[in-house]
């Protein structure tokens, strides 16, 4: 999800910015070796370069905890980490009625896994490997535990209008007969759905 430039750096150069402005302290090229409550109640960040900071509050925004000793510093403070999962992740999936679409992106879909999973809304894109975007990468993230548990070998029923209410597309395809009656369905499709290239599947 990227903004009006399509370039992740310009939410990079945001968060910098706002930091900046906000008097941060950026240390890089280090890692937190341990994270200890202080007899007073202040806080010790003990760094891996032998340094150390002292701090009255400690906000963790952890990232992925993977082999991180910021695993058990945490874990010495009273918090419980639920064991990871991947999240955010495109949807691998092989199927010849997908071959010569990759690039097709519809803008206002509707995604969800089967057999049931609440349905999440947005840009769906058509890749060489099958399906991201937007849409899907919410229902990886809020999918993400029951997807594990299945292997992630899972269906994804995917509705191309969205939430289009089923009386609009009877009066659309009403519509397009009564203007061009002879026309073939897979050249009258909805507008918001793109048309695959010569030669795609259809």
């Amino acid at each position: 999800m990227f903004p009006d430039t399509d370039s992740s750096q310009t939410i990079i150069d945001c968060f910098l910015t706002a930091a900046r402005n906000a008097g941060v302290i950026l240390k890089t090229g280090t890692a937190i070796k341990d994270l200890v409550i202080e007899d007073e109640g202040s806080f010790r960040i003990d760094l891996d370069n032998g340094t150390g900071i002292r701090a009255d509050k400690v906000c963790v925004t952890s990232g992925s905890l993977k082999s991180s000793p910021l695993t058990r510093a945490i874990g010495s403070l009273g918090h419980s980490v639920e064991p990871l999962v991947p999240s955010l992740f495109a949807s691998d999936v092989s199927d010849p009625l997908l071959e010569g679409l990759a690039g097709l992106s519809v803008q206002n879909a509707s995604v969800k896994t089967i057999p049931k999973s609440p349905p999440q809304t947005g840009p769906v894109l058509i890749t060489h490997r099958g399906f991201s975007g937007p849409a899907i990468l919410r229902l990886s993230a809020w999918e993400a535990r029951t997807l594990q548990a299945q292997d992630y070998r899972f269906g994804i029923s995917i509705n191309w209008l969205g939430n289009t209410r089923p009386e609009e597309l009877r009066s659309t395809f009403a519509s397009f007969r009564a203007e061009s009656g002879k026309a073939l369905v897979k050249n009258r499709i909805p507008g918001e759905i793109p048309l695959p290239p010569l030669g795609a599947a259809r």
